[in-house]
This record gives C-alpha cells, structure tokens and sequence, in this order.
C-alpha cells in the first residue's frame, strides 16, 4: 500500500513541481499568458497545516499557487486564531487566495442570485480573514447541476474556475480522494501535449511518509483532536484549575 502511494508525499510533491515548472509557468487565475502555463489549484478540505507546508515547498520551488479556503469546513475553523495565521503565512509567501464555496450549505433554493448573495458575502469575510483580495471561487463537491447553474465565467467578481472558459480552455486532472483522477500531472508534461493545465490538489493527500489515503485522512482528523485535547489542558492548568479523570 505504501509502495502504491508513494509518490503522494512532500518529497514526492516537490519532484512533481520541479517536473511542471520545467515546461511550464506557473500562472494566477485570470491569467493572459499565451506560453504553455499551468493553473495550480489547492482545495483545503481538511487541513491548513498541510497547505502552509505544500506553501512552503511551492516557495523553496520558486513557484506560487492558489488555495482556496472552506468557510463552512467539518476539519477545520477558519476563524481560529492558530488557523488563521497559518493562512495569513500562505498569503505572505506570495501565493493566492481563492474561495471553496459549498453551496449546499445553505437552504435557501438554488437560484443563481441566492447563490450570488452568498458567494459575495463569504468573499468578503474570507478577504477580512486574510487582508488580501479573493479573486476566484471553487466549487466544494460540485454537483452538475450547481455546475450547470453557475456557468459564467466571473461571478460575485470573482474568477468561477468551473466556468466555461477554463473547463473548455484547460486540459484538467485531480488529486480527489487521494489518487489521482484522470490523469497524472506528469503525463500530461511528458511529452508536452496541452499548452493550458489546471491542476487540482488537496493538501491533506501529501505527507511526509506515504500512506492509504483512509490513513492521510485519519492522520488529519487525529492531529485536530490532539490539538484540542492539549488546548483544553492548557487552559485549565493555567488557570489552575483541577483536570478530573484527566490521565496522569
């Protein structure tokens, strides 16, 4: 299994960028570059720490991506102070901000001008969050008729990356759920066959050491609670207060 999923690990990621960059810039949503250019994208499902260190990488490569950020995330809290300033971090090392818009958070029909509503008002929330201008929104767990819904190229001023233009313009291929769908960024650059690529990746499939991606995701999940169990003791220490039942 760890033979299988090897190359999903920092080391891994590093080589694969190093592969990209060789024939290809790397370029910003809303970009006009006409050269052979790729769209990196990062969906952060379930954790910052692991987009701050994907970040990092891009920046030790001299490259710089987009992370879009949930709002309404069962892994993580954007509003949390640790979290933040992790996202803060990302921001600083030159990379880009973008929204993951969950649409099926909300109750209230799927009309395009709710949506709108809403897509605006997480923009400027997440823009408070980082100081920094969101310019492109990614759809979390797109359905095809959201797809289908949302097809134009800019809404709520910002950069719609399932919108026509890109999904017609962009050869495309995914990291979901932790193997990679479609096809391999390295297949698409070896030989170079596409001029435009947008490439999808989620930082919590890369890790230092390759692992099932049930295990990459138990790995955030258990990483999150132990966080918050040490928060909560802590606390009460600090305040010296008695931690009943808590073991010694």
């Amino acid at each position: 299994m760890s033979r299988r999923f090897a190359e999903f690990t920092e080391k891994g990621y590093a080589s694969l960028i190093r592969t990209v960059r060789e024939g290809y810039r790397f370029e910003p949503f809303g970009t006009r570059e006409s050269r052979p250019h790729v769209l990196w994208r990062h969906d952060v499902d379930l954790s910052v720490h692991r987009a701050l260190r994907l970040a990092e990488i891009e920046r030790g490569e001299e490259v710089s991506s987009t992370f879009f950020f949930l709002l309404h995330s069962e892994f993580y809290n954007l509003l949390e102070r640790g979290i933040m300033s992790r996202v803060r971090k990302i921001a600083a090392l030159g990379h880009h901000i973008g929204l993951h818009f969950d649409s099926s958070f909300y109750q209230n029909g799927p009309g395009l001008r709710a949506i709108e509503r809403r897509l605006a008002g997480e923009r400027r929330l997440l823009e408070d969050v980082v100081g920094k201008r969101v310019r492109a929104f990614s759809l979390h767990d797109p359905k095809p008729a959201i797809v289908r819904l949302l097809s134009l190229d800019r809404i709520a001023g910002m950069i719609n990356v399932y919108g026509p233009a890109i999904r017609t313009q962009y050869e495309y291929c995914s990291d979901s759920n932790g193997y990679w769908r479609h096809s391999a960024p390295a297949d698409l650059v070896a030989p170079a066959r596409h001029q435009r690529l947008h490439v999808l990746t989620h930082p919590e499939w890369w890790v230092p050491v390759a692992m099932s991606p049930w295990r990459r995701m138990q790995r955030c999940v258990s990483g999150r609670a132990e966080f918050v169990v040490r928060f909560y003791n802590r606390a009460l220490a600090r305040d010296r207060r008695h931690n009943v039942g808590a073991p010694r």
